[in-house]
């Protein structure tokens, strides 16, 4: 009996713990945060404008909750031997095999180019995109299965993913005020190994989250946005002008070495607030950053992971970097 007991407190945590994947985000909208779950989820990222729509899956553990509710309303003896059966099966794969554990997922985002940060909160101003991604991890390297587990345990939960994403945008870069706009292509990538930990202590939860990896980068959010005039005829006194969006400065791209870091506070007398302290760089010269943070987050009462919306702010290479994110998991 106990150890059904467990088995139904850890499906019960799975809604509590982990429904929302990168929501602890800085104004570029990165993180090293994604929690496993097989809900869908959406953000948005006010101060960029980005938004991201995504799902990450685990069919055995999807499985083994849908077998535990089936045995909880079971009424037929030879129905609950043979899922009693089918779950020590699948927990003897779960203890056993990382594959068994395996999780993978995808996402999509998109940057229109309206930058309401460029009008509200005066923080960046990088073009509009439309990119996406995937990701294949496992669940549960160092942390004991929910039926092992005791009180004084710690480590409660942990994951690893590699998340692999392409983004792709297109915009005008000009050196001087005489010179004719260049249209760029840029083509983006990132290979970001996470590791994901949920600590427990007496009074409080800990989200700890740890990234690093390559990705291909460009410093246009580091050049000034201007609108360029460009006069297409003139008749007379009338002359016919037309302004596009174009990034002043002198353009580059470069690979990068990103490191992210996140440490997410959460009270349990009051679960439905978090705290994340975070830590963003790339430690190459070229288009190399540092940069940190903190942010407070609101979230369903009890479900500290389900964020409705937050605000961060960060301090990067000496200016104030202000982000909002709002979240829903359906």
């Amino acid at each position: 009996m106990k150890k059904w007991l467990l088995l139904l407190l850890a499906v019960s945590s799975r809604s509590v713990l982990n429904c929302q994947t990168s929501a602890y985000q800085d104004t570029d909208g990165d993180t090293s945060i994604y929690l496993e779950d097989s809900k869908a989820n959406l953000t948005f990222n006010v101060s960029d404008t980005k938004f991201s729509v995504g799902n990450l899956f685990e069919p055995n553990f999807l499985k083994l909750e849908r077998l535990t509710q089936e045995l909880e309303h079971a009424t037929d003896p030879a129905t609950k031997a043979t899922l009693n059966k089918e779950i020590q099966d699948l927990e003897q794969r779960l203890t056993t095999s990382k594959i068994a554990r395996a999780e993978y997922g995808f996402n999509l985002t998109g940057k229109p180019k309206t930058d309401l940060t460029n009008q509200i909160l005066q923080t960046s101003n990088s073009p509009a995109s439309v990119g996406g991604g995937g990701s294949y991890g496992i669940h549960r390297l160092g942390a004991k299965s929910i039926w092992d587990q005791t009180p004084s345990d710690h480590l409660r939960d942990d994951w690893f993913l590699l998340n692999v994403t392409y983004s792709r945008s297109t915009f005008d870069t000009v050196v001087t005020g005489s010179a004719a706009p260049v249209t760029q292509h840029f083509n983006g990538f990132t290979l970001m190994p996470t590791y994901n930990a949920l600590v427990n202590i007496p009074d409080f939860s800990f989200l700890v989250g740890v990234s690093g990896g390559l990705n291909r980068t460009n410093n246009v959010s580091d050049l000034k946005k201007v609108e360029i005039d460009t006069t297409d005829s003139a008749s007379g006194s009338v002359s016919v002008v037309s302004q596009t969006d174009a990034y002043l400065g002198a353009y580059n791209e470069s690979v990068g070495v990103p490191i992210y870091s996140d440490f997410v506070f959460i009270p349990k007398k009051l679960p439905w607030i978090s705290f994340d302290a975070f830590e963003r760089a790339n430690v190459v010269p070229t288009n190399g950053y540092a940069e940190g943070g903190a942010g407070i987050y609101i979230a369903k009462p009890d479900k500290p992971t389900e964020v409705l919306g937050g605000l961060s702010v960060g301090w990067k290479d000496g200016k104030s970097m202000v982000a909002v994110v709002a979240g829903w998991s359906f």
